[in-house]
């Protein structure tokens, strides 16, 4: 079973290219996310200016998930159609996701972590609106919670030989997903690899904050309104049954503070059961590919 080194897994991560700088259209779209003074209006500019992304969107909105009767012929008129933090969702999810690469991106393992990410934001917009409104910390959350599991990818990408040994190691010791990584990485995690990727990207403090804890927010040193969001919205997707990878065998733990915190009551599972039912087809179509 192989097990690389600090060093080596550090040099690894650090030495791919294609990570060494965030895509410009992804870093403008995340710029303005985080811009409470941005409108649609400015959205709409940016994804409009990367033809590539345009498209894509234009072909997810125009597919028969969302059923409107005309085409959609500009992003603007998505976003008026759809709404600004569905139309940011849809841009982010299509740039990350072919930040990977065609050939990973077929990966049943990539499949599902997408499809636990893009749910995960989900469940991070129904604690923005529904526990937690017009509460300024917890505007991105559904973009940390995006976000959050990246170093997983990161390590699909830069030590794919690492999965099938981490796999092995929790199928036959019974440990824990962080704890095999752990040992398979001396002492790393797809935590601290997501917030060195993201460091390298210059994302927003607090989103590092919440891929680097979001199993741990009470370590936190202060209160994160946000890192919590991303816990709860986490965790919810193991209680659905949307793992980010199918050989866990117990849920991460769970930190009931987060819970409390959030004002999260029995009632938040089933708003995000009935929402990702809703929109099954939509999340298939993304984190497949089938709409990219």
């Amino acid at each position: 079973m192989p097990r690389f080194r600090r060093d080596t897994v550090q040099k690894r991560v650090l030495a791919v290219e294609e990570l060494a700088t965030l895509p410009a259209s992804l870093a403008r779209i995340l710029a303005i996310t985080q811009d409470p003074n941005s409108t649609s209006l400015d959205l709409a500019a940016e994804i409009a200016k990367d033809p590539a992304l345009t498209a894509k969107v234009l072909r997810t909105v125009n597919s028969s998930f969302y059923g409107f009767q005309r085409r959609i012929q500009t992003v603007s008129d998505s976003v008026v159609l759809l709404g600004y933090t569905e139309v940011e969702r849809l841009a982010l999810a299509i740039s990350v996701i072919n930040l990977f690469g065609g050939e990973l991106l077929r990966a049943r393992f990539l499949h599902q972590l997408w499809r636990h990410s893009f749910v995960a934001s989900i469940a991070a917009d129904i604690v923005a609106e529904a526990y937690m409104p017009g509460i300024p910390e917890l505007s991105g959350a559904h973009v940390a919670a995006l976000l959050h599991d990246i170093g997983k990818a990161v390590l699909a990408q830069c030590i794919p030989e690492a999965a099938p040994a981490i796999a092995q190691l929790m199928d036959n010791s019974g440990l824990s997903c962080l704890e095999a990584e752990a040992q398979i990485l001396d002492g790393f995690t797809h935590c601290e690899v997501g917030a060195w990727v993201a460091e390298r990207w210059s994302l927003p403090v607090s989103i590092i904050e919440c891929i680097l804890l979001h199993h741990a927010p009470d370590q936190a040193t202060e209160e994160h309104p946000m890192l919590h969001a991303t816990h709860v919205a986490n965790a919810v997707c193991y209680e659905l049954g949307v793992p980010a990878i199918t050989e866990l065998a117990e849920p991460p733990a769970v930190c009931p503070r987060s819970f409390e915190y959030l004002h999260v009551d029995g009632a938040f599972t089933s708003r995000v059961e009935e929402r990702i039912q809703k929109r099954r087809d939509l999340i298939s179509m993304i984190t497949t590919g089938v709409a990219i």
